[in-house]
């Protein structure tokens, strides 16, 4: 599953929203893995940003690929998510892997091969 969000500021109630639909369309939590493209996001709130690394998308995914722009900061920003999501969660096992990609393509082959 692919997630796209261009440049639209999100809310809580809209994360959750994105969230669900996302487990709705995959045949419920923990089914498949999920590719989030932030290359052309608007920068998150807050309060969305603890929503989603809180476990929305470790939870409910088997892996999680973020597709960030193709530049230092881009990948900063991407590893800056992950360890803001082991930090609210901890370095668990049974947390969904996860990992920053710059190609699309290489994003979808990593997960295909976590796909359970």
């Amino acid at each position: 599953m692919i997630v796209r969000a261009l440049g639209i500021e999100q809310t809580v109630d809209d994360a959750r929203a994105n969230v669900a639909r996302a487990i709705e369309l995959a045949g419920g939590p923990r089914k498949v893995p999920l590719l989030v493209d932030i290359t052309q996001t608007a920068p998150l709130l807050s309060e969305v940003r603890h929503y989603y690394v809180g476990g929305a998308l470790t939870d409910n995914f088997t892996a999680l690929a973020l597709l960030v722009e193709r530049s230092p900061m881009g990948r900063m920003m991407g590893n800056v998510f992950f360890r803001m999501i082991e930090a609210a969660n901890g370095v668990r096992e049974d947390v969904a892997p996860s990992q920053v990609f710059e190609d699309e393509e290489l994003a979808i082959a990593w997960l295909a091969s976590r796909r359970r």
